[in-house]
């Protein structure tokens, strides 16, 4: 399981579309694929016009895509390959 996190990250971090603060948000995904904007502020020390634009510009991509409303309306943004990463790998155990 963690080859595989570890593969999806790198190839994440390593786009040369990913530079200056994205790199953080994109560790951060890695040990969290289900992030907010209010944690990516928390954790990145950013504000949150900072947060959003990291987070849709990650969504432009492809490594992030929106998931349902969290609590309070917020937009909560999911790395579903890497869930599936993760997911796969815990079901053959």
């Amino acid at each position: 399981m963690q080859a595989i996190a570890s593969s999806s990250c790198r190839q994440c971090s390593t786009s040369t579309a990913i530079r200056g603060s994205i790199r953080p948000l994109v560790d951060l995904i890695c040990e969290n694929p289900l992030v907010t904007a209010r944690l990516v502020e928390r954790k990145l020390g950013v504000s949150r016009p900072t947060s959003l634009r990291l987070l849709r510009q990650l969504e432009e991509l492809g490594v992030l895509e929106e998931a349902e409303t969290g609590a309070r309306c917020q937009r909560r943004y999911v790395a579903r390959e890497l869930m599936a990463a993760v997911a796969g790998e815990a079901g053959v155990r």
